[in-house]
C-alpha cells in the first residue's frame, strides 16, 4: 500500500507540474533535474564502500563518508551554478537565476543519497518512509505555490528545496537514533577508498550517464519541447524503479551479511512482475488516456512513452538481478583488498555493462541528431535505443545469476502475471481507454480511475485463478493484516 500511495503522489505533483508550467518552463525544470541528477554520479566513489563497509561491522565507515559528502554537496551546488551561466544560450536570459535559486537542491539530494545507501544496509524500511514524506511534502507544497500564490517554477525549485530539507533532517535523525553515525573519522579510509576508485568510477560514470540523458538531449537538440515529452514519459519510470527499490534494500542486506537465499530472490522477483504487470498493461495499453491528465501540450508523446514504459520494465527486473550480484559478491569481505583482486569480480562486471548500455544511447541519439534535423526524430531514436539497450544487459545478468546462485526464475507467477497483463491491456484497447476523455483534469482523472479499477479486478481475479503463488501471497498478507 505505501509502495502505491508514493507512486499515486508523485504522479499527482508530476501532473500538476506539468499542467501549470509553461511547456518551456517544463523543459527547463527538466535539464534542471537531470543535471541536479548527474551531480550525484561523485557520490559513488564512496557511498558504495560506506554502506558495504558499514554492514560488515566496520561502523567507522558511515561517519567519514558523512563528512566526504557533505564536502561535496556544497560543491555540486556551485557547479550548478557554474553551469547556470551558459544556459542562456538554450533557455534565455532568465535561465541563470532559475539555476542559481535551484542549486540547494543538487547539495540537498546529494545528502539524501549518501543517506538513503546506508539505510539500504542499515533500516530499508526508512527509505519507503523518507519517500513517503518527501512526496506528500512535496504534493501539498507546491499545490500552496502554484495554485495559491501562482509563482511558476520558482515555486516548484522552492517545493522541492523545503521538501529535500525537512526528509533530509527526518532521516538524519533516524539514523543517528539507531547509532549508524557512531565511531571517528577515519582518513585511512578515505585514501583506500581513493585506491579502490576504479570500481566506483564506472558506476559514478554510469549515474551520471543515465542522470543526464534529459539534459543530453536539450543541448543536443536546443528544443524545450522535445525534453518536456522526455520529461512526462520518464515519469513512468517511477513506479517500476520505486517498486525495485522497495523490493531490494532487505535482499542486499541479507546477502551482504551472508543470510540471503535463492528464494528470497525469487520472491522478490514475483513480487517486482505481480506489480510491473498491470502497471505496464495500462501504460502500453492506453498511452494517450494517460498523457492526457498532462494537458493536451504532452499528447504527441505517446509513442516516446510507451518505450520509455518498455525500458523502465526491464530496468526493473536489472535492478534485481544486479543487486543479488553485488549483494552475493564476497571478493571485498575482509576488507584491505586491491583492485586487482576485485578486478574481476561483478563489482566492477556490472557497472561496466550498464556503461557500454549507456554508451550505446548517447552514441545512437548522438548519430540521429548529425543526420537528422527533425527534433521529435531525435527524441525518438533515443528512446528506442534506451528499451534496446536493456535487452542484452538483462539478459546478462540473468544469466550470471543463474550461473552463480543457481537461480532459476519462478515460473509461478511469472507466466499468470504474462497472461493476465495481455487479458487486461485488451480490455484497456477494447473499452476505449487509449483517448483523451476530457482535458479536464478532474474528468480524465475519473476517466482514468473508473477503466483502472476495472482493469485491476480483471487483472487479481486472473491472478488468483491461474496462480498459486498469488493465492498464497494473498492469504498471507490477509493472515498478517489481522494478527496486527
Amino acid at each position: 500500500m505505501s509502495m502505491l500511495l508514493k507512486i499515486a503522489v508523485s504522479l499527482a505533483f508530476t501532473v500538476v507540474v506539468a499542467r501549470k508550467l509553461t511547456v518551456k518552463e517544463y523543459g527547463l525544470w527538466g535539464v534542471i533535474l537531470s543535471l541536479s541528477a548527474v551531480m550525484l554520479s561523485p557520490l559513488s566513489f564512496w557511498d558504495f564502500w560506506a554502506a558495504r563497509w558499514h554492514a560488515r561491522g566496520r561502523e567507522e565507515a558511515s561517519v567519514t563518508g558523512l563528512l566526504v559528502t557533505l564536502i561535496y554537496a556544497l560543491i555540486a551546488g556551485l557547479m550548478i551554478i557554474t553551469i547556470g551561466y551558459i544556459s542562456p544560450r538554450l533557455f534565455g536570459l532568465n535561465s541563470a537565476m532559475f539555476f542559481l535559486i535551484a542549486a540547494p537542491i543538487a547539495t540537498l539530494t546529494c545528502i539524501q543519497a549518501y543517506m538513503l545507501s546506508l539505510s539500504r544496509v542499515v533500516r530499508p524500511e526508512l527509505l519507503g518512509y523518507t519517500n513517503i514524506l518527501y512526496d506528500l511534502l512535496r504534493l501539498v507544497l507546491v499545490l500552496f505555490f502554484l495554485i495559491i500564490f501562482k509563482i511558476g517554477l520558482l515555486g516548484v525549485i522552492a517545493a522541492i528545496e523545503l521538501s529535500l530539507l525537512v526528509s533530509d533532517i527526518y532521516l538524519a535523525h533516524a539514523l543517528s537514533s539507531h547509532g549508524t553515525f557512531k565511531g571517528s573519522i577515519n582518513l585511512g579510509m578515505i585514501t583506500e577508498w581513493a585506491r579502490l576508485s576504479p570500481i566506483p568510477a564506472f558506476n559514478m560514470t554510469v549515474s551520471g550517464l543515465r542522470g543526464g540523458i534529459r539534459a543530453f538531449l536539450a543541448y543536443l537538440t536546443g528544443s524545450p519541447l522535445e525534453v518536456s515529452y522526455l520529461n512526462v514519459s520518464i515519469t513512468v519510470e517511477t513506479p517500476f524503479l520505486r517498486a525495485s527499490v522497495a523490493a531490494t534494500p532487505a535482499l542486499y542486506a541479507k546477502l551482504l551479511k551472508g543470510r540471503g537465499s535463492r528464494g528470497d530472490l525469487g520472491e522478490s522477483l514475483s513480487i517486482i512482475a505481480l506489480f510491473s504487470g498491470f502497471i505496464a498493461s495500462l501504460l502500453l495499453a492506453a498511452p494517450k488516456g494517460v498523457l492526457g491528465l498532462f494537458g493536451h501540450n504532452y499528447e504527441a508523446a505517446n509513442i516516446i512513452l510507451q518505450l520509455v514504459t518498455v525500458y523502465a520494465v526491464l530496468q526493473g527486473f536489472s535492478n534485481i538481478f544486479e543487486t543479488s550480484l553485488l549483494g552475493f559478491e564476497k571478493a571485498d569481505r575482509e576488507g584491505g583488498v586491491s583492485f586487482s583482486s576485485l578486478a574481476k569480480s561483478f563489482l566492477i562486471k556490472v557497472p561496466a555493462a550498464k556503461f557500454l548500455s549507456y554508451i550505446f544511447v548517447y552514441g545512437v541519439a548522438l548519430i540521429a541528431a548529425l543526420l537528422e534535423k527533425e527534433p521529435y526524430m531525435v527524441l525518438l531514436v533515443l528512446a528506442v535505443a534506451l528499451a534496446a539497450s536493456r535487452v542484452p544487459l538483462l539478459a546478462w545478468m540473468y544469466s550470471s545469476t543463474r550461473k552463480v546462485l543457481g537461480f532459476k526464475p519462478p515460473k509461478d507467477p511469472i507466466i499468470p502475471v504474462f497472461i493476465s497483463s495481455i487479458i487486461v491491456s485488451m480490455y484497456f484497447i477494447f473499452a476505449g481507454v487509449n483517448v483523451v476523455y476530457s482535458h479536464t483534469l478532474v474528468l480524465q482523472l475519473l476517466f482514468l480511475v473508473w477503466h483502472s479499477i476495472i482493469g485491476l479486478a480483471i487483472y487479481l481475479i486472473t491472478m488468483y485463478t491461474l496462480s498459486k503463488w498469488f493465492r498464497v501471497f494473498i492469504r498471507s498478507a490477509i493472515s498478517y493484516v489481522i494478527s496486527t
